[in-house]
């Protein structure tokens, strides 16, 4: 195994671990360094994460919802914007991205990690407004998925809408990355949740070659869109039990597309909040995350942290 699990964490450290410096603006968080024993100084890693999918649609009003929760995010001051597909919903040409996404979440073009969503491929295999307008941002390495380090965390960024069977190339290479990496903390994200509560579509089993990988590696953290609602699960292993050493799953499809109900409530689920608009914002540091999910007024309605890493 890449990490050693930690027989335990002190909660003053972790309290300490959590405190970010004030921000200048986005992507420009300052880390501090610590001087080690060894007499070499090593930088204490910590980053803020914005984290939201299913966001800008043909609203036909003066002011669109997306741009509520653009304005949310930019306060967060992040040092990166992870988005959860169906950037656009409705349709997604490249003449619609530049119309009705760019206006509002085109000013953290430079800082959105991007995954696609189901609306990207309606109407078109290729995806080709959503390729088109993240350009290299979407094929970092070539493929539509791929990973980055934040936060002294590895993160990593799927395609839920292409090849994601168990013998398929994304899982194969998913295993091959995280077996790579030497974080201990691991992250990921896509559109379609394996598990959700909402009406609109519900779980997706067949995001389960995901899970087992994540999970056989010690993963943290899942991050899904999809359902147009925020929700919370307590950490649960691939076939759905509960358990400390599972992964945590956010459902955050509020980014501005219309809201809708929740259904039967899935097990396991923790939080659920509909009919409102909002982010999720992350603080990683390097062994732990806390999280907080705030609405476009402000109001923190979920929170949680600081959680140690497996």
């Amino acid at each position: 195994m890449r990490r050693t699990v930690l027989a335990f964490v002190a909660a003053s450290a972790l309290a300490a671990l959590l405190t970010v410096p004030a921000a200048a603006g986005p992507g420009q968080r300052e880390h501090q360094a610590q001087g080690q024993g060894d007499g070499k100084a090593r930088a204490q890693e910590s980053a803020v994460v914005a984290a939201a999918g299913d966001i800008s649609v043909n609203c036909g009003e003066p002011r669109c919802p997306d741009a509520d929760t653009a304005d949310l995010v930019e306060g967060m001051s992040p040092d990166a914007v992870v988005t959860m597909g169906d950037q656009r919903n409705d349709s997604a040409s490249p003449e619609d991205f530049q119309k009705y996404f760019h206006p509002n979440w085109g000013r953290f073009k430079e800082l959105i990690k991007p995954s696609p969503g189901n609306h990207e491929y309606d109407g078109d295999p290729e995806a080709s407004g959503y390729f088109d307008y993240f350009g290299e941002a979407a094929r970092p390495q070539g493929t539509s998925w791929y990973s980055f380090d934040v936060g002294g965390w590895h993160v990593v960024s799927l395609n839920s809408e292409e090849d994601r069977k168990a013998d398929g190339e994304q899982v194969r290479w998913l295993a091959e990355d995280l077996a790579a990496t030497d974080k201990q903390c691991v992250m990921a994200y896509w559109h379609r949740p394996k598990y959700s509560s909402g009406s609109g579509h519900g779980d997706f089993p067949n995001m389960k070659p995901f899970w087992d990988v994540l999970q056989e590696h010690g993963a943290d953290v899942v991050l899904n869109g999809h359902d147009h609602d925020y929700e919370r699960f307590a950490p649960q292993d691939a076939d759905g039990n509960a358990t400390e050493s599972g992964i945590r799953q956010f459902v955050v499809g509020t980014g501005g597309a219309w809201q809708r109900p929740f259904g039967e409530t899935r097990p396991n689920s923790e939080f659920r909040l509909a009919d409102t608009f909002g982010a999720l914002k992350l603080t990683l540091e390097p062994g732990s995350y806390a999280w907080q999910f705030v609405d476009v007024g402000g109001t923190v309605h979920d929170e949680g942290g600081p959680t140690a890493c497996h």
